[in-house]
């Protein structure tokens, strides 16, 4: 009796095993493994963005005018800022309308920096919640969007959060902290220096460096 019922307890598992879905380390092999998957660039994120060091250029301004003209900035200079040759994609679309929508919402009184803690509030906690704060209209595949944290003139340093989504269950399949120096002239030129360089930073050894963290 005792045999029997172990077999059907058995039975069981293995028929529930059967049915889980892929973890995300597969998901993600998934990616690494067939450069050719349906991947979707969606632009940069500022909805939590914190900017210190530059009091002379106005909040709405940079709510208003900056977050769209960086964005449309490497949509319109893809060779330059070639997020195709960075995660090596050859089926790379851009859609960056959910972006758009999120930093809309962006409150130009919060922007300013009151202090240093506020440049390194995020974590990945926070980038989960925003991910699953997306509406991406029963799209397939696999999303990039780069979450910025900070723009701190004062230490020449911005950081965001590099991050490849499931679209979708909306589930974060890798988020890395990344840094970079500005340079350039102009609000928006000065700051695009720092995607173009985290752009590098990653064609050069960070992709290789996240793939063989599967392995």
């Amino acid at each position: 009796m005792k045999s029997t019922s172990y077999s059907i307890i058995l039975c069981y598992s293995l028929l529930m095993i059967s049915f889980v879905k892929p973890t995300s380390s597969q998901s993600l092999k998934e990616f690494f493994n067939n450069p050719n998957t349906t991947t979707i660039w969606l632009g940069l994120d500022f909805s939590e963005t914190r900017i210190l060091g530059d009091p002379n250029t106005s909040t709405l301004d940079i709510k208003e005018r900056y977050f769209n003209s960086i964005n449309e900035l490497i949509l319109n200079e893809s060779q330059k800022y070639n997020i195709s040759k960075s995660f090596r994609r050859t089926n790379l679309t851009f859609d960056l309308s959910q972006i758009q929508i999120n930093n809309s919402k962006v409150d130009p009184a919060k922007i300013a920096a009151i202090n240093l803690n506020e440049m390194s509030r995020m974590n990945e906690t926070m980038v989960e919640k925003i991910a699953k704060g997306y509406n991406f209209n029963d799209k397939k595949g696999y999303g990039i969007v780069f979450l910025v944290e900070n723009l701190d003139k004062t230490s020449l340093n911005a950081s965001m959060y590099i991050t490849i989504l499931d679209l979708e269950t909306k589930n974060i399949l890798l988020t890395k902290r990344m840094t970079a120096k500005p340079g350039g002239f102009g609000f928006r030129n000065y700051w695009a220096n720092t995607i173009y360089e985290i752009l590098k930073q990653i064609e050069k050894k960070e992709y290789k460096k996240w793939n063989s963290e599967l392995k």
